[in-house]
């Protein structure tokens, strides 16, 4: 998957660079994208906050999963978490209402 990264440089102007990110597949086939990023304080250059994107297609649909942390300890304790779930990733149409992950987290 190609992806131009937006960002904003010390010289306080934006750039744009073009970043090529490899697809994988859940144990079911279905193509996944996982990115990771970091928003960065431009004053002291330390990261406020570290996210994955997990990109998921399924045919026609797509669908996003964020995880985000403040800090390295929580974000790799997170991700351990979610690392068994990954594979398994599939749609489920079965239902009316438009399933969603925050659901799962909404009571940890």
């Amino acid at each position: 998957m190609k992806v131009t990264r937006v960002y904003t440089g010390e010289d306080q102007q934006s750039h744009f660079e073009d970043l090529e990110i490899p697809e994988q597949e859940t144990e079911h086939g279905w193509p996944i994208t996982i990115s990771v990023s970091e928003l960065v304080d431009l004053e002291t250059g330390q990261a406020t906050e570290l996210r994955m994107h997990f990109l998921f297609r399924f045919v026609e649909y797509g669908g996003i999963a964020v995880l985000k942390a403040t800090n390295t300890q929580a974000f790799e304790a997170a991700f351990d978490a979610l690392k068994p779930l990954l594979g398994h990733a599939r749609p489920d149409f079965s239902g009316a209402e438009l399933p969603a992950l925050a659901l799962v987290w909404s009571g940890m």
